[in-house]
């Protein structure tokens, strides 16, 4: 269900590399390092290839975004050889809060109280290599993990909100096994050969090195990013989604949800103007909005 006809179509993208002239200057710097190297050996050119691919980036909380966690309850979550940092509010069905790449938990701070009024359990937590947890690198596999992870260490979740990558993740998740009653995805994006593709053009990776960063991705997920793409997905999945999405996002396209909704049976879409990829998490339309859809299902006076 569409509750919003219109949308914008945006050249856009996921992963948007920085105008800044520091940042410019990084890259030119790799993709010179990378040119070099697969030079030499193609093989060593794609591991290095996807080691930058796959870095992550702590950024710093806004102003007053960490005073959510003085009244949670700080648990860890061991994953592989990292340790996952997780806040735990309230007591009911577990509602569980998933950021996207080089986000953090205390981005979703908006949702805790209006959750755990509503009768949840919140948990939030920092996935492998952002915010407090270890870790410097994942894929969007690892995220997936990372989710079920957590899920099952908070004894199972009733239902998942996610932001950006974290919804692909969730979806991934679901279509590996996680049991969910009902989720909720805020400008999520649909197709991980997307970025795949933008990584390669901006670092001009000819092919050989391409070809073998791709297999070194598609070594590392245990899949190619082919399989992971949300309309290949969304079909045999079965959990209520709603997808809220904003029409001037420009780093994730309003595309991305409307394609999704309409692969993923029963999926219901809402679409925002004016909030961007970011403010979207602070509107109290679009937090009021997921929070009642994720409760539906709740029993009859659950709430506290």
């Amino acid at each position: 269900m569409t509750q919003k006809s219109s949308i914008r179509s945006q050249k856009s993208t996921n992963v948007r590399p920085s105008s800044r002239p520091a940042d410019a200057s990084k890259i030119a710097v790799a993709r010179g390092t990378l040119q070099a190297l697969g030079a030499v050996s193609p093989p060593l050119a794609g591991r290095l290839a996807y080691r930058l691919f796959t870095t992550t980036q702590r950024r710093d909380p806004r102003e007053g975004e960490r005073d959510v966690l003085s009244s949670a309850r700080r648990f860890v979550v061991p994953f592989e050889q990292e340790r996952m940092v997780a806040w735990s509010w309230g007591r009911g069905p577990t509602a569980l809060l998933a950021h996207g790449w080089n986000g953090r938990a205390t981005q979703l701070a908006g949702f805790v109280e209006p959750l755990r009024a509503a009768g949840f359990r919140v948990v939030a937590f920092d996935s492998v290599g952002h915010g407090s947890s270890t870790g410097s690198r994942a894929n969007i596999v690892d995220f997936a993990k990372t989710i079920a992870a957590v899920a099952d260490a908070a004894g199972g979740a009733h239902s998942v909100i996610a932001h950006s990558m974290g919804g692909a993740a969730t979806t991934i998740a679901l279509a590996d096994g996680l049991d969910l009653e009902r989720a909720v995805f805020i400008a999520a994006p649909i197709d991980p050969g997307r970025w795949v593709a933008q990584f390669t053009k901006m670092l001009a990776l000819d092919d050989a090195v391409e070809g073998r960063f791709r297999a070194e991705l598609a070594r590392r997920a245990g899949r190619p990013p082919s399989e992971l793409h949300g309309e290949l997905l969304a079909p045999s999945l079965r959990v209520p989604l709603l997808a809220i999405h904003d029409v001037d996002d420009r780093e994730v396209p309003a595309s991305s949800s409307v394609a999704l909704t309409r692969a993923w049976p029963g999926a219901q879409l809402h679409e925002t103007q004016g909030l961007g990829h970011q403010r979207i998490l602070t509107d109290p339309d679009v937090i009021a909005r997921s929070v009642r859809f994720v409760a539906e299902s709740l029993p009859k006076g659950a709430a506290a």
